[in-house]
């Protein structure tokens, strides 16, 4: 990838000078097949401010343009930067912000989108001067390092694809590398967080009524969301202490406890969205209990109950919709609010690599792209990235097969915002 600094020396007579740059990287440069061959395409924006802008409108600007990158899905990559340049140069220019697209149409789908406009309208009247500068760069291999929870291994790959971090006990279901390092791991009879030198911090164990646990997330107020799954399925919310904050039951439509429900998450209106998969629905729950929305994934046009399109993990996306990784039907699909398809990818898309097999874990990333991990998978591709215009970017061709995972790091650096898995 071409450093900011290097390109700003190079055009630097655009605006008389070189300026060097901090940056901060908002979301990782997920650098994928671009036009022409092997290139991606950075749009850079350089800002001088009139006088009168003050600190908390000028860190609103930034801000709103930083949070383009969670809005508009045909941005790959984002950074921003401030001049830090000895040589006095830089004619006011104080702010660079790059935004990475992987061809000329997702950048006018960017100019276009009405996120951008909401931030133009911002921006305009604090602006004193602006230099806009478009470029071909060479597309930087993927790297990921990531948490994966699988049958022979619990803990952390790192970006050379190998061991850095091993739980100790294989089989989890769920989990979470947290904040502040340590990892929070559903296996079928616990919940455990633990540092990384293995001191355990919080558990909980599954009750006596039921047969195992599915779902495991710390929540914003300190709490863990847990799934158990039996004759009595119930989703919780559990405090430090190991207090039930929050109980109620599930309705998973069948008795067999192992098919009764998955990836269960906590939205941000408080509801909380659950996949169950022979019931062939992800149904929102409110917090007691009630089923306020259902999304079926039996659709004609997926095939029907008989391609087994099974929900396993449902994401609820900042646009409203619901990404669903259906396991045996072997699709990923993305539902409007209303149910209907408007994306789907599966192994008709990749006829050679065929990498879907039993679809389980999946991530969606700040830069569009999603992650999925294929259980099932008996050949190289474990796991692997998709674009939204279906192209795989990256794999994962280890040891491990993945029953959820969670991307950590791309080309050294963090994954932006709250996981999306």
């Amino acid at each position: 990838m071409m450093r900011i600094a290097g390109l700003l020396a190079i055009g630097g007579s655009l605006w008389g000078a070189a300026m060097l740059l901090t940056t901060t990287v908002e979301v990782a440069a997920h650098d994928a097949a671009a036009q022409p061959g092997g290139k991606v395409l950075r749009h850079m924006v350089l800002y001088k401010f009139k006088e009168h802008v003050t600190p908390p409108q000028l860190q609103e600007v930034v801000d709103a343009f930083a949070g383009l990158a969670q809005k508009v899905e045909t941005i790959i990559g984002f950074e921003r930067g401030t001049n830090i340049s000895p040589e006095n140069k830089s004619e006011g220019f104080t702010h660079c912000f790059v935004v990475t697209f992987q061809n000329e149409a997702g950048r006018d789908a960017y100019l276009k989108h009405p996120a951008h406009d909401d931030y133009v309208k911002i921006v305009k009247d604090r602006r004193e001067k602006v230099i806009v500068f478009d470029y071909w760069a060479d597309a930087e291999p993927i790297r990921h390092s990531f948490f994966i929870a699988g049958p022979t291994f619990t803990g952390i790959i790192g970006e050379d694809g190998n061991e850095v971090w091993n739980a100790g006990a294989p089989a989890a279901r769920d989990g979470y590398v947290l904040p502040n390092g340590n990892v929070l791991i559903a296996w079928s009879e616990e919940v455990k967080e633990l540092t990384r030198d293995h001191k355990v911090v919080f558990r909980f164990q599954r009750s006596a009524d039921n047969r195992e646990i599915g779902t495991v997330e710390r929540l914003k107020n300190g709490r863990t969301l847990i799934t158990e799954l039996g004759p009595k399925p119930r989703l919780l919310e559990v405090e430090a202490d190991g207090t039930i904050a929050l109980e109620f039951r599930l309705k998973p439509e069948t008795d067999n406890a192992h098919m009764q429900t998955r990836m269960a998450r906590k939205l941000p209106n408080g509801n909380y969205l659950v996949p169950h998969l022979l019931a062939f629905k992800v149904k929102e729950y409110s917090p007691n209990g009630e089923v306020v929305r259902e999304f079926h994934t039996d659709l004609d046009e997926l095939g029907g109950r008989k391609a087994e399109t099974w929900p396993f993990t449902a994401i609820r996306l900042a646009n409203g919709h619901t990404l669903v990784n259906l396991t045996h039907g072997n699709k990923t699909v993305e539902l409007d609010a209303d149910g209907h398809v408007v994306w789907q990818v599966g192994n008709d898309d990749f006829p050679e690599e065929r990498p879907f097999a039993d679809p389980c874990g999946g991530q969606r990333l700040p830069n569009g792209n999603t992650v999925i991990a294929s259980y099932g998978s008996q050949g190289d591709i474990k796991v692997f990235e998709v674009t939204r215009d279906k192209k795989i970017v990256w794999t994962y061709s280890g040891p491990h097969r993945a029953h959820e995972i969670q991307m950590l790091t791309t080309n050294g650096k963090p994954v932006a915002g709250t996981p999306m898995k």
